[in-house]
């Protein structure tokens, strides 16, 4: 409980299993997993835009290990949902595709992406 006349301090702590990332695409609903794109010490970290397509890596923040993303192909973006479900970006030579996963990384459902779309990136994923 709040005493009166105490201020309450808040700190940040950085998340476990991510060293170095220039880009944090997504949460979990339960704020345990996130996407992020990592990068290692030689990669160049960028300038801070918005990336249109980088290969992404879910976290689980409590544990640090690197969550598999179980979809064939060049991923290119992932996202979740509200609902708990991972939508995964893979590109494609006409337009990409996206790969709605349920919460046990079981596959539900592929969707063409407008070919138009193509080489632009995501800032969200509506149902």
């Amino acid at each position: 409980m709040h005493k009166p006349g105490r201020r309450r301090e808040r700190a940040s702590v950085p998340a476990k299993g991510i060293k170095l990332a220039n880009h944090v695409q997504s949460l979990s609903p339960d704020g345990r997993k996130v996407v992020v794109h990592t990068l290692s010490p030689e990669d160049p970290s960028g300038d801070g835009l918005w990336p249109e397509m980088f290969r992404p890596t879910v976290v689980d923040t409590v544990t640090g290990k690197q969550v598999p993303i179980s979809v064939k192909g060049l991923k290119i973006g992932a996202f979740y949902l509200a609902d708990g479900r991972l939508v995964v970006r893979v590109a494609g030579r006409t337009h990409n595709t996206l790969v709605v996963l349920d919460s046990s990384a079981k596959e539900l459902q592929r969707l063409a992406e407008p070919a138009q779309a193509r080489d632009q990136g995501i800032l969200q994923i509506v149902r």
